[in-house]
Order: C-alpha cells, then structure tokens, then sequence
C-alpha cells in the first residue's frame, strides 16, 4: 500500500481542473462588479440637473425685471436672480462669490 505524502496530496489536488461552475460563478461575479461600478458612474448623470445657479442682472429696472421674469417662468429653480445697480457693482459680487 502505498502512502502519499501531504506535498503529493496538493499537487494532486492543484492538477485537477477547476469546475466549471467557479469558473462560471467568477465570470458572472465579475460581470456583476463591473456593471455595479459602471451603473454608480452613469447614475448621477441621468439624474443631475442645474439648480440654484447665482445669477446677477444689472441695467434699468424694466429691463431687470423683464429678464428676471423670463429665466423665472421658464424654469423656477433654475437661477438665483440678483439685481445689482451697475456692471462695477454685478463684478464686486463675482469677485466676492456672491453670484
């Protein structure tokens, strides 16, 4: 009778092929990894829109508001509408992160 020693034994066991179904389980494993990854990727994207863009208008007042009538009726949330008196005043506020 012959006896085996435990190197034998694992090279026997590391010679047998790998069953199919852990190549196939790792294979979908795999795939499911990858599609999850790729899924938090594209997600944000289809549900981001702009909102709350700072926005400052300087001009005459019926111009103003006229401009600020049309960006509020198309899409409410989208701009955040400051009136400033002058072009020097709407630049201050670009500089100071106002708008």
């Amino acid at each position: 009778m012959a006896s085996t020693t435990p190197d034998q034994q694992e090279q026997q066991i590391a010679a047998q092929p790998t069953s199919w179904r852990v190549a196939v389980g790792a294979g979908l494993a795999v795939a499911l990894f990858i599609g999850l990854f790729v899924a938090a990727f594209l997600w944000p994207i289809t549900t981001a829109s702009p909102q709350h863009i700072p926005l400052a208008v300087a001009g005459p007042q019926p111009a103003v508001a006229a401009v600020e009538q049309q960006l509020t009726a198309r899409s409410p949330e989208l701009f955040e509408v400051a009136t400033v008196p002058d072009r020097q005043a709407a630049v201050a506020a670009i500089h100071a992160r106002d708008v």
